[in-house]
């Protein structure tokens, strides 16, 4: 009995030894399969390819809108929007010359020549030479020369990122299968170990309840971790998603102020012989009421408290909401002089409850779509008045209007009507417009104007009151 319990004991002690020795490789498998999985995961987070395919086209959109201009007869040339061009264009390849993008340009393989080529062709372009007529063909043909050049840029880029993608496909792949054989040979392990265990306590029925609960429990176990790493994905995928709309957000509020310091600026610049000291003194006023005005929206909407679980907070005040029309107003009248406005405001306070930054940003994304579509003779029209027990701010343009098809959607984030993919725009501001009035109890509707044009109308409660949402 004894000689024969030897070589038994001695089996199972191999038996033990072997799935021991299986299961830690497997182990060491898995873990080298989890760093790649790791490796990935940062591969993805790394947008700096397709930034750079970005840069690239949007620099060479600039440099033919610029060679456009040169061709344009000298009647038809303004040199206010020809400079401005020529600004666009040397931030664009300047962009290209900072990093990450000539990081990224160095390390392909042939690019940086093309860069340096861009460089060369495109620097030195004067802007009393831009603004000369008689140059025109000749700084047609400096520019266009530039074209194949850019062509060749994007190519690479392109080419890089799809080799990229391609590497990185094949890394996941190793990775999934290095997983799957990871995960079958522990459970192979698992259940050769089990069936040791089973076919030398097959007697013990209490063992085998024993077995059976405790195999139980770690599928319970198992499934409670897999829900709690669903539950964290989930929320890492809405906290990415909050902070997306905050930067959206703090983007659209920044743009006028800084525009108005800009536009004063390049006054400076160009007509610096005629600045006396009364305009130097009335200018630098309103360079310093549009910082006051850009501090105030960083201290709104950079404070501690800006993001919670529920998305922006609001900063609630009272104000006059009146007068906070007629400011924004007096700051697209700034923003564009030639654009007449016809303006019905009440005679008296309007008092409301709520963020005076956010509302301003609405009643400004409103003026910005009227001054966009609105051809430019035409005026655009503002009215606020108390409806119904609802304080209601009207901004009506004369533009292209909305087809009637698509105005379903027209509060859909980044959707844009067929009848405005010529000109500029993100699709953002009537979503974020809608989304801001929505967290102040109001709504935004809109209605078409004969013969053509567009009225969007503002509600907000009258009583001043709101609902944080």
């Amino acid at each position: 009995m004894a000689t024969q319990g030897t070589p038994d004991k001695m089996r199972l002690q191999r038996s033990y030894a072997v799935a021991g020795l299986a299961i830690i490789g497997f182990a060491l498998t898995l873990s080298y399969a989890f760093a790649q999985l790791l490796t990935i995961q940062r591969t993805l987070g790394n947008y700096t390819g397709e930034n750079m395919l970005w840069s690239v086209m949007q620099a060479e959109r600039e440099a033919r809108r610029m060679a456009d201009y040169m061709l344009l007869p000298e009647e038809l040339r303004d040199d206010d929007k020809i400079l401005l061009q020529l600004d666009i264009l040397v931030s664009r390849l300047n962009l290209l010359k900072d990093d990450p993008q000539h990081s990224y340009i160095v390390a392909l393989q042939g690019t940086a020549a093309h860069l340096d080529e861009l460089t060369r062709m495109l620097s030195g372009l004067d802007r009393t030479q831009v603004t000369n007529p008689a140059l025109g063909l000749q700084l047609y043909q400096r520019i266009s020369s530039s074209f194949e050049e850019f062509g060749r840029l994007s190519n690479k880029v392109m080419l890089a990122q799809r080799e990229e993608g391609g590497a990185q496909r094949d890394r996941q792949s190793q990775t999934i299968y290095l997983v799957m054989i990871s995960i079958a040979g522990i459970l192979a392990a698992g259940g050769f170990m089990a069936w040791q265990l089973l076919s030398n306590l097959r007697a013990l029925d209490r063992a085998n309840a024993t077995l059976s609960e405790h195999k139980q429990q770690l599928e319970e176990t198992v499934e409670e971790r897999t829900a709690a790493l669903r539950t964290a994905l989930e929320n890492e995928r809405f906290a990415n998603t909050i902070y997306k709309n905050f930067l959206t957000t703090v983007s659209h509020q920044f743009r006028t102020p800084i525009t108005i310091i800009d536009m004063i600026a390049q006054r400076f610049i160009r007509r610096a012989d005629e600045i006396t000291q009364p305009v130097l003194v009335e200018r630098s006023q309103r360079i310093r009421h549009a910082v006051e005005r850009l501090t105030l929206i960083i201290d709104s909407t950079i404070s501690n408290d800006s993001l919670n679980e529920k998305g922006i907070a609001l900063k609630a005040e009272k104000f006059d909401l009146r007068e906070m029309v007629s400011s924004v107003c007096a700051y697209h009248k700034e923003l564009y002089p030639r654009r007449p406005m016809d303006i019905s405001l009440p005679d008296g306070e309007l008092p409301f409850v709520g963020d005076r930054v956010l509302i301003e940003q609405i009643v400004t994304n409103l003026l910005s779509n009227a001054e966009k579509y609105s051809p430019g003779a035409c005026p655009i029209g503002v009215e606020l008045r108390l409806d119904g027990g609802l304080y209601a701010c009207e901004v009506i343009d004369r533009g292209l209007g909305i087809p009637e098809v698509e105005r379903a959607r027209i509060f859909d984030r980044f959707y844009r009507a067929t009848n405005v993919s010529h000109l500029s725009g993100t699709g953002l501001g009537l979503s974020l417009s809608q989304t801001l009035a929505q967290l102040h109890s109001g709504e935004i509707f809109f209605s078409a104007v004969e013969p053509k044009g567009t009225r969007f109308t503002l509600t907000l409660p009258g009583s001043g009151s709101h609902n944080d949402r």
